[in-house]
């Protein structure tokens, strides 16, 4: 099925008519407010935890430790499809995008482009710059972005097709809801949402991508937003 759109933004905390349900505990319903320069460092971190090779046995580094001096560097970009979704908030630059490729010995590239490797069909889950919007409610979930007019609803029991292929999913881990996203060409990411200072204090949106593109095979992305305290109604169909 694909998700339900062209609703009437702000949404929230009543009643949701549109699927005939009732919020669930609000602890990750709200407004949410990207922490950009917190966002920032930690996309550093995670790049460079991914761009470290890994120790072989005996805990010696691969190759004699010298750089390579013969051969260009470069050229094996990491980067995804181009920037689309809900105004490209999490949309990668186009192919080949990244910096750096594969060393000689084996090791992982120089740098990898994380954001380039999310889905930008997903760009509603965890955006960098907007303020996000979600609802929690018993058999699905809400998304927006502030000053979008567009609504992602996606279910808990059923796939969404986001378009090109992409297919989406709502899960259960630990009591807290997680997005997973299938994307055609074998790529998974999972978007899972906490509050660790409690509701009222922040969310943390723990991003994880799997795939045979991805070196090691996985890397993993936080992003943190703090709590709008506005008042926010439930949607409701867009007219005309």
């Amino acid at each position: 099925m694909r998700p339900l759109r062209a609703l009437v933004f702000p949404l929230l905390l009543g009643g949701f008519s549109a699927h005939g349900q009732q919020p669930a505990t609000p602890g990750t319903s709200g407004q949410w407010q990207p922490d950009v320069q917190a966002n920032e460092q930690l996309l550093k971190e995670a790049e460079q935890v991914d761009a470290r090779p890994p120790m072989p046995p005996g805990g010696k580094p691969p190759g004699n430790g010298k750089p390579d001096g013969d051969g260009p560097r470069g050229g094996g970009g990491m980067g995804g499809p181009p920037p689309g979704g809900m105004d490209g908030g999490m949309g990668g630059p186009p192919a080949g995008g990244g910096k750096g490729g594969p060393p000689r010995d084996g090791g992982r590239p120089a740098h990898i482009n994380l954001t380039g490797l999310l889905p930008y069909e997903a760009a509603f889950a965890a955006p960098a710059e907007d303020s996000l919007v979600l609802q929690r409610m018993r058999d699905a979930m809400a998304f927006g972005l502030v000053g979008h007019d567009d609504v992602v609803i996606i279910p808990f029991q059923d796939k969404t097709d986001l378009g090109n292929g992409v297919m989406a999913s709502m899960l259960e881990t630990n009591g807290a809801p997680a997005l997973r996203i299938d994307m055609p060409d074998g790529r998974r990411a999972t978007y899972r949402y906490t509050n660790p200072q409690g509701a009222n204090g922040s969310l943390q949106v723990d991003i994880g991508i799997s795939g045979d593109r991805i070196p090691g095979g996985t890397a993993r992305l936080r992003r943190v937003y703090r709590r709008v305290n506005v008042e926010v109604r439930a949607p409701q169909p867009a007219a005309g």
